[in-house]
């Protein structure tokens, strides 16, 4: 299933990272039917420490000891959660369903590869 936390990571732009992260607010409208719809603000703010979140955290089978090290968790409200695994215990972004699902369309159509 998903893969354990290593300490093995390349630096990474972190501000990239939390910039293309950012933007699904912006794409929050783009799903892949083109239908606009509403979401619920997580109950979970922005910034928390993403070590105190009970959560399973994945990162993506791309990642490796070359760096590319982002993570994700679902948290209990339906929420998603990222974080740096370089800082496993830093603060964590958090997103609806809906906002993550725009950024991936966002992240599959290219709209982001000019920050890598």
């Amino acid at each position: 299933m998903g893969r354990q936390h290593t300490d093995v990571c390349e630096a990474v732009d972190t501000a990239a990272i939390i910039h293309a992260v950012s933007t699904v607010v912006q794409l929050h409208g783009k799903l892949h039917d083109g239908e606009r719809k509403e979401t619920v603000v997580p109950s979970v703010p922005n910034g928390v420490q993403a070590g105190s979140l009970e959560a399973r955290w994945i990162k993506s089978g791309h990642s490796n000891a070359e760096g590319n090290c982002v993570e994700l968790a679902r948290l209990a409200d339906g929420a998603i959660a990222v974080r740096n695994s370089r800082d496993p215990e830093g603060p964590a972004l958090v997103y609806t369903p809906a906002e993550v699902a725009a950024f991936l369309a966002g992240a599959k159509d290219g709209e982001f590869d000019h920050l890598v």
